[in-house]
Parts: structure tokens; C-alpha cells; sequence
């Protein structure tokens, strides 16, 4: 699990999404900050974490957890019980990671100019780039196991045949598993690898300034990435029209940097499919 692997499963959008003033709430005609939107409109993350500390503390936590993980290499091949020990503690700090990512994920897409909360997300994707890391033995060591003996252990133990799908899943990307040490160093490039669809993303959202249009009703209102995909369902053609041209004319402007980013995207999925032994990274 990567931070990319994370972040695509919970994408969200800065902005609060609104074809008109009136669905935001305000009488203004910019995207409104994080002051401006009324309190019950906000997603509530103290159902994640009530306080920073809070946080903190669990980050600590992980990091020995994964420190942990690290130091299980050798242990999944060993014996049904040592596999079984292996694979919930995989679970157990999958579970923890996952929740801190998530939380500064989510902290930061409320602002993301938010100095503090960037620096949050860039600790947690540390974070679960690092997991990543400690992991990368266990799928290459399982592979070592043979399919039968494997059968044989979930056969005689109910706990491990829960774990019956994922242990398949292992088997059927046995073709695009690489050695112990090839895995590690793929998942050593994860924190770099992201940083296309990171910095496409704060470029967007955070520095890049989009015109006024006028929605349906007459007023203008600022045009952000977040409002573009509510304008683009508009009943009014000249309001999805308005929007489309506002938001890519914005784009066009930066063209050179726009197209380098995804260019080295794309080079970035080729190299993950040529080193995983894939005919395409389609």
C-alpha cells in the first residue's frame, strides 16, 4: 500500500462543489475560505481525531508498528501460525496507517494553502510510503511457500482461511512479483513518484487563480476546479460553456508545466509496468 494507493481511494475536493451562490450559503462571489462555510456543512474529522495530539500520538504508534513489520521478514514461510501472526499485524498497522492518512488527507483538502495541514499530509504519506518499505519482503516470502502447503495450512486453520483471498491474490501476481530486495526499491521510489500528481494538485487548487462566470441566475461567481464539475451539469448551455472554457483558457495559460507534469506521469506508470513485467501500463 502506497501513498498513491491510498490518496486514490479517497479522493475529495478542496472546494465546496456549488452551481450557485445561493447553494453555498454566501453572498459572495468567490470560492468561499474555510471561515466562510457554515459549520454544518463541514465534514466533521473529529470523528477521526479530536485533537492534534491525538494524532501525534497514533503516528508514533504506527511508526514502531511499522518498525515491527520490518523485523517479521522471515517469519510468513515459517509454520500456519507464524503466517497467521504475520498477517494480522499487517492488518492491525494497515488499519492505524490508513486512519492517520486519511485524516491528513482529508485536513489538508480543506485548505489546501494551509501550511500546517501540508506538512501534516507530508508526514503521513511518509508514513505510509515508509509501510510500503517494511512490507515489500512479504509477498516475494509467501511466493516461497508452495501453493499446496499453503492450501494444506488454511485447510487445518479457519483464522488463516479467512485470509484465503488475499493469499490467492498474492499467487495470481506471482508473474509481476519481483526479489525481496527489487521490491523494496520500487517501494523506496514511492514518495518521489507521487510528487507529479501532488504537485499537479496543489498547483491547481491552491495557486492558480480562474475567472468569474455568471451561473444560471446572473451572478458571478469565481470559477475553481471544485465548481467546474457542478457547472458543467447546468441546465444553461451558456453556463457549461462559460465553464469550460474559463477553466481549460486558466489551464492553457500554464500549458508548458501542465503537459510536463502529466508527461512525466505517464513515464512514471510506464517505468512501474516495465519494471513489474506488464505489456502495457494501460
Amino acid at each position: 500500500m502506497t501513498a498513491a494507493a491510498i490518496a486514490a481511494r479517497h479522493r475529495t475536493s478542496p472546494a465546496l462543489a456549488a452551481p450557485t451562490l445561493a447553494a453555498e450559503g454566501g453572498g459572495s462571489s468567490a470560492v468561499p475560505t474555510r471561515a466562510e462555510i457554515p459549520e454544518k456543512d463541514k465534514w466533521n474529522l473529529a470523528d477521526l481525531y479530536k485533537t492534534d495530539a491525538a494524532w501525534d500520538a497514533d503516528y508514533t504508534k504506527a511508526e514502531d508498528m511499522v518498525k515491527q513489520s520490518k523485523e517479521m521478514k522471515g517469519r510468513a514461510a515459517k509454520g500456519p501460525a507464524d503466517l497467521l501472526a504475520v498477517l494480522k499485524h499487517r492488518d492491525q498497522t494497515s488499519v492505524l496507517v490508513d486512519r492517520l492518512f486519511n485524516f491528513a488527507h482529508l485536513n489538508q483538502d480543506e485548505d489546501l494553502a494551509n501550511k500546517p495541514n501540508q506538512a501534516r499530509f507530508s508526514r503521513a504519506t511518509d508514513l505510509a510510503n515508509k509501510y510500503s518499505e517494511a512490507w515489500s519482503w512479504f509477498q516475494p516470502e509467501v511466493l516461497t511457500i508452495p501453493p499446496e502447503t499453503l492450501s494444506s495450512w488454511m485447510a487445518k486453520d479457519k483464522d488463516l482461511a479467512v485470509y484465503k483471498h488475499a493469499l490467492d491474490d498474492i499467487q495470481r501476481m506471482r508473474a509481476h512479483t519481483l526479489s525481496p530486495r527489487e521490491e523494496e526499491i520500487l517501494a523506496m521510489s514511492g514518495d518521489m513518484s507521487d510528487a507529479m500528481s501532488r504537485t499537479f494538485s496543489l498547483f491547481t487548487n491552491a495557486d492558480m487563480q480562474f475567472p468569474l462566470i455568471k451561473d444560471e441566475t446572473g451572478h458571478e461567481v469565481q470559477l475553481s476546479p471544485a465548481r467546474f464539475m457542478a457547472f458543467l451539469t447546468s441546465p444553461d448551455p451558456r453556463v457549461r460553456r462559460d465553464a469550460f472554457i474559463g477553466l481549460h483558457k486558466v489551464y492553457e495559460n500554464f500549458e508548458n508545466t501542465v503537459g510536463s507534469l502529466l508527461a512525466y506521469q505517464v513515464k512514471r506508470d510506464v517505468f512501474y509496468a516495465r519494471a513489474r513485467n506488464y505489456k502495457s501500463a494501460l
